[in-house]
């Protein structure tokens, strides 16, 4: 058989066929009716008739139960629980309990005459229920990110901790600083850098670390030490509370 969207389904005779082909599952077809309510199923996959040739793959046509003169039906359910499964792999490596997993697959069908020999009927149902947890690896704000509106990430790094890094003024920062973009600067070997007053030891660029958020002391040290006109000045104050805003809504 073809994949699904090649195939043909025809239920009772009628066209069965979905525009929106679930590729995941490899299913092409509208009505799936429960296995207690299918009379009979045919396949084709060549040298079928012009009455059902439209497809590249099979034709599948399934015919529905009929009532007759007699009352029969039947009811099921199929059922699977987290209590009689094993635990994954990943459950299992972090000591973890099973998650629950519970399935519920119920129906049932019915037919009979409403006038005998002439008129009948035949009805089903099938419902399905799953509940079902999945084990998951993640990581959630913390309470100095949370306090400080999503501008002080100092606890990311702290679990990288030894860890450093250093740059071209020979400053020393944990593994993972976030640096604030609008304060990079180019500096020389030999030279001072007027922002920090610190020689720098290579040359190349530098940045600084992102402000928290109320903090005005360093905004401060940076107007007195930086002979920047005020309009420029300005342009950086807004160019950071653009950066940081999407910091914010993360919440």
């Amino acid at each position: 058989m073809a994949s699904g969207p090649q195939n043909d389904y025809l239920l009772d005779g009628i066209d069965n066929n979905s525009d929106l082909t679930d590729f995941l599952n490899g299913t092409a077809y509208v009505v799936l009716p429960p296995i207690d309510a299918i009379q009979e199923f045919k396949i084709q996959t060549n040298d079928y008739s012009a009455d059902v040739g439209r497809s590249a793959g099979a034709v599948m046509n399934v015919t529905i139960k009929s009532g007759t003169n007699q009352f029969h039906g039947d009811i099921y359910e199929f059922v699977r629980n987290d209590k009689f499964d094993a635990a994954n792999f990943f459950e299992n490596v972090g000591g973890e309990n099973k998650g629950e997993y519970r399935l519920n697959q119920f129906g049932g069908s019915l037919g009979g005459p409403i006038r005998k020999d002439k008129t009948f009927f035949f009805g089903d149902y099938q419902g399905t229920r799953i509940r079902q947890a999945f084990p998951w690896i993640t990581t959630v704000p913390t309470d100095l990110e949370r306090s400080s509106g999503y501008t002080n990430l100092a606890d990311l790094i702290v679990g990288q901790a030894p860890a450093t890094t250093s740059d071209d003024l020979g400053r020393t920062f944990p593994l993972g600083t976030i640096f604030d973009p609008a304060t990079t600067r180019s500096v020389t070997a030999g030279a001072v850098d007027p922002v920090t007053n610190l020689t720098a030891v290579t040359s190349g660029f530098v940045r600084d670390p992102f402000v928290a958020a109320g903090d005005r002391r360093l905004l401060a040290r940076r107007t007195s030490w930086g002979p920047a006109p005020a309009s420029t000045f300005a342009s950086s104050i807004s160019f950071r509370r653009a950066a940081l805003t999407p910091m914010r809504s993360v919440s």
